[in-house]
């Protein structure tokens, strides 16, 4: 995992309840090289930044996935920009219910995501549960 990454935050908090020894390297792609090289058992990081690593080197198999983590992207806006908010969720929405989303996962990483993936789950209101705006 990435040096100072959300996934280093958590691998860490996590290591000694979970029974495991965190490494942090200073790029994605130094800890792929590790894992591939047999210095990591695996890498933590986000679901598209895996399943790019996987498309580029067979050896490297996206397998595992810590769904209690959920961690979010999002699209900067300014906070009295509600309206503009809601016609981002309300487009993301439709891409993930006509499948465009899942699609474009498919396409890109090889994988096709399941019912319960982000690329699928409609969160209900605006947002991901649990989080402002």
């Amino acid at each position: 995992m990435n040096k100072g990454s959300i996934y280093d935050t958590w691998a860490r908090q996590n290591a000694e309840r979970d029974g495991f020894t965190a490494q942090a390297y200073d790029s994605n792609s130094d800890a792929v090289q590790a894992v591939i090289a047999g210095r990591a058992y695996a890498n933590l990081a986000g679901n598209t930044v895996i399943k790019f690593a996987a498309t580029r080197n067979p050896l490297f198999v996206p397998d595992l996935v810590l769904k209690e983590t959920r961690a979010h992207w999002s699209v900067p806006l300014r906070k009295d920009s509600v309206e503009l908010r809601r016609q981002l969720e309300i487009a993301i929405e439709c891409l993930k219910k006509d499948g465009t989303i899942a699609a474009l996962s498919e396409k890109w990483f090889g994988v096709t995501p399941g019912p319960d993936d982000a690329e699928n789950v409609v969160f209900p209101g605006f947002g991901p549960p649990g989080l402002p705006g």
